[in-house]
């Protein structure tokens, strides 16, 4: 059993690592998924985009699919785990897609790490290395694993010289997880084609590069959640008119 100290200390760090959490706008968070001081639990906008959470759905509280839990109980650890409960057979393949790039065979553990210290304020400055550094590289392999910039020799207009352009707004799985998350309302009008003019016509909303495409290195991988928004035509018209017009710049 352990001693008041060491309860305190655990409290302590509980604590720290909500505080950052709640203050991290990369990631979603709430108090209420969380098992008192032993563990805490977070997700990623990404992943809400790939795998959107059901009522009653998962083994957590929200509904999710997949999880970070930081276990903070003998031993200091943050694992990243699919739920074993029920997993929805239309995001198979999508974990699968994620399970092989990760060279994980099988199981429900996606990524993990153990801190191999016990004093609390190296603690901190390990969970605090993990959401400065190493969530970021693990964003950029999950979305690595389904969207990649399509490289294309093209004309230039008058000039007959060839010129490489990149491009994302055809990349379905882009599109697709950026409709997920933000839905197919236009960020700029509030227009909704299903609800305006009817279900064949959902898929008229476009979506658009918030970061302009000229402005795309080739080894930079499009956040579907970040980096697009839906927009219905007329207004991704104009928007595109202001851009050009320095309206926005």
């Amino acid at each position: 059993m352990e001693n008041r100290k060491q309860y305190i200390e655990r409290q302590l760090i509980a604590n720290v690592i909500k505080d950052k959490c709640a203050h991290n706008d990369d990631i979603l968070f709430e108090e209420s998924w969380c098992t008192q001081e032993r563990c805490i639990r977070f997700t990623l906008p990404i992943f809400r985009a790939l795998f959107p959470p059901k009522q009653n759905g998962g083994d957590w509280d929200s509904g999710d699919f997949v999880m970070f839990e930081v276990n903070n109980k003998d031993t200091f650890e943050i694992i990243c785990m699919f739920s074993s409960k029920s997993f929805p057979k239309e995001y198979a393949s999508d974990r699968d897609i994620l399970l092989k790039e990760f060279d994980i065979s099988g199981g429900n553990v996606l990524w993990q790490s153990r801190c191999c210290f016990v004093a609390p304020n190296m603690i901190f400055d390990f969970f605090e290395d993990f959401l400065r550094n190493v969530l970021p590289q693990l964003q950029r392999k999950i979305l690595g694993a389904f969207i990649s910039p399509i490289q294309e020799e093209v004309l230039k207009e008058g000039t007959g010289k060839p010129i490489t352009s990149i491009r994302y707004e055809r990349n379905r799985k882009a599109r697709e997880l950026c409709l997920s998350y933000h839905g197919k309302t236009c960020k700029r009008c509030g227009l909704n084609f299903e609800e305006t003019h009817g279900e064949e016509y959902a898929n008229l909303i476009e979506v658009h590069h918030i970061i302009p495409i000229s402005e795309i290195g080739t080894s930079y991988i499009v956040d579907p959640i970040k980096d697009l928004i839906p927009l219905c035509p007329n207004c991704h018209a104009i928007v595109h008119c202001d851009m050009k017009s320095d309206k926005y710049g």
